[in-house]
C-alpha cells in the first residue's frame, strides 16, 4: 500500500474534522471522550503541520489577499467542474471531488492543492483517471479552467508558501515539521479508529471522510463498550472470534479427574 504523504494526511484530517462538527457524530463520540477539547486539539495539530502552528502576528500574517484570491478560485472553478464534468464524465467527475469540498480560512490552501494535482494526473492520464483523463481536463479549459488560470492559482500557493517560509525560517526545522505531522497522523489515527467502532450509519462515515465497507482490524465488536474500544485504539489487542471461540472450548472441556 501506498505511503500517504503529509498532504494527503492533511486532507484526511480537514475532511474527518469537518465531519466531526456534525452533531449526531459528536453525539456518538462524546461517550469516547469527545468535546470541545478535542477538537480545539485536532484544529491545532492540522494548524501546526499547515502554517507552524503559532497564531499569527500582525506582522507575519500569512498574506490575506492570497488567501481571499484562492478562495476566489475555489469558489469559481469547483462548482463550473463538478457540474460541467458531471453530465460528460461522471466517474471522472467523482474521482475529482473525492472528499473535496470548498473550504474557508487557511484550509482553502489545502484543497487548491489537492484539485490542481488531480487536474495534473488526469491531463497525464494517472490513476484513477485513466484514457478519459485528457478529454475531460479540455472539457474544462473549455469552461474557461485553462492551464494558465492553473497555473496562476499554483503561483497563489507557491506565495502563500513564501510567506509562511520568511515568517518560520527562524523557528521551524525540518524536524519539527515531521514531528507535528506524526502527531497530527497520531491523533486522527486515534479517533478516527474510535468513529469506526462508534459509529454505523453510513451516511455520517462518509462525512467523516470513511468507506464504511469494513471494520479495520483489531477493533472490538460493536457492543463494547467505551473503556474497551479506548484500550484497543491506545495500544491493546482484542481477541480474533477464533481466538475467542478456543478459549471457550478449552473452558468448557472437562478435566482428566472430572472424565474419570
Amino acid at each position: 500500500m501506498a505511503r500517504l504523504t503529509t498532504l494527503q494526511k492533511s486532507e484526511r484530517m480537514l475532511r474527518f474534522l469537518f465531519g466531526m462538527r456534525i452533531p449526531r457524530v459528536a453525539q456518538a463520540l462524546a461517550p469516547y471522550g469527545f468535546g470541545r477539547k478535542t477538537m480545539e486539539e485536532g484544529w491545532a495539530h492540522l494548524r501546526e503541520v499547515v502554517f507552524g502552528g503559532e497564531e499569527p502576528s500582525e506582522e507575519g500574517k500569512p498574506n490575506l489577499r492570497v488567501l481571499s484570491d484562492l478562495d476566489a478560485f475555489e469558489n469559481t472553478w469547483f462548482p463550473i467542474a463538478r457540474r460541467s464534468l458531471a453530465r460528460r464524465h461522471p466517474e471522472i467527475a467523482k474521482h475529482l471531488f473525492d472528499q473535496l469540498s470548498q473550504t474557508r480560512g487557511p484550509g482553502v490552501a489545502i484543497s487548491v492543492q489537492v484539485f490542481l494535482d488531480r487536474l495534473e494526473s488526469m491531463e497525464r492520464r494517472r490513476k484513477p483517471f485513466g484514457a478519459a483523463g485528457p478529454a475531460a481536463r479540455r472539457l474544462l479549459a473549455e469552461r474557461g479552467l485553462t492551464a494558465e488560470r492553473a497555473a496562476k492559482a499554483r503561483a497563489l500557493l507557491s506565495r502563500l508558501r513564501e510567506i509562511e517560509a520568511a515568517r518560520s525560517m527562524t523557528r521551524v526545522s525540518v524536524g519539527r515539521e515531521e514531528l507535528a505531522a506524526e502527531a497530527m497522523w497520531a491523533w486522527y489515527l486515534e479517533w478516527s479508529a474510535i468513529a469506526r467502532v462508534a459509529i454505523k450509519n453510513r451516511t455520517l462515515l462518509r462525512a467523516l471522510g470513511f468507506s464504511p465497507r469494513r471494520r479495520p482490524v483489531g477493533t472490538p465488536e460493536p457492543s463494547a463498550s467505551p473503556s474497551a474500544v479506548l484500550a484497543v485504539v491506545r495500544g491493546g489487542r482484542a481477541p480474533s472470534p477464533a481466538a475467542a471461540a478456543r478459549a471457550r472450548r478449552r473452558a468448557e472441556k472437562p478435566s482428566p479427574d472430572e472424565e474419570s
